[in-house]
């Protein structure tokens, strides 16, 4: 495959490995492990069940559907999950924020430095920045989070950071 060639690839059964592609990647997916390194476009990928690993891109990261663990390390662009993923959610250094979405939740963070790792029941971020307001409380592995409406100083004069 020409490292120029924007790559589309629909599979339903197994695994998927792209490498130093310079163009965007889309992958389709339904069952089977998703990796994805060295590329320079974006890289949309939608699955019906893969644990998915993508790392070193200068681009845009989407992954959307069902699946397992994910993870993401070494991105330029952003990183958004939309869909229902239960394994553990691991992201490290993703220069334009993580935007995770689903029924159950609805996390921003506008740069990540360093390490975040969301999974049955914890969340944990590490050297990432997040909008400056917090808004109505939102559910996330069981744990109760605020978000927007309510500024940083009213949630600690209220106790709730």
């Amino acid at each position: 495959m020409p490292k120029k060639a924007a790559l589309t690839i629909r599979n339903e059964k197994g695994d998927i490995t792209v490498a130093d592609m310079a163009r965007p990647v889309s992958l389709t997916n339904g069952t089977g492990n998703i990796e994805v390194r060295g590329t320079t476009g974006d890289v949309d990928i939608d699955t019906k069940k893969s644990d998915i690993k993508v790392s070193d891109t200068n681009g845009n990261i989407k992954i959307s559907g069902h699946g397992g663990d994910i993870n993401v390390s070494g991105a330029t662009g952003g990183l958004t999950i939309d869909g229902e993923f239960y394994g553990a959610i691991r992201a490290d250094k993703v220069a334009k924020g993580v935007r995770f979405i689903s029924r159950r939740t609805d996390l921003t963070l506008s740069q990540l430095s360093g390490h975040m790792e969301a999974g049955p029941g914890s969340l944990e971020t590490q050297a990432a920045r997040s909008k400056s307001t917090i808004a109505e409380e939102t559910w996330m592995c069981g744990f109760r989070f605020y978000r927007k409406r309510t500024s940083r100083s009213a949630m600690r004069r209220r106790g709730l950071l």
